[in-house]
């Protein structure tokens, strides 16, 4: 398990290559949502399709 240093360096790291966008939700008290870009959907499409290549491949 990643500690919460390193997974908001990591989450950091997304946003600035546009693979996650940060959202911030008011409520009762502040959250933070991610989530995938139009960049990062077509990332894990690609990923997918690996994934199912090395499922048949190896």
């Amino acid at each position: 398990m990643k500690s919460p240093k390193i997974l908001s360096k990591s989450l950091q790291e997304l946003q600035i290559n546009d693979i996650v966008f940060r959202s911030e939700l008011k409520q009762n008290c502040i959250a933070i949502e991610y989530d995938l870009t139009a960049h990062g959907k077509i990332l894990r499409s690609l990923l997918r399709a690996i994934e199912c290549w090395g499922d048949k491949a190896f």
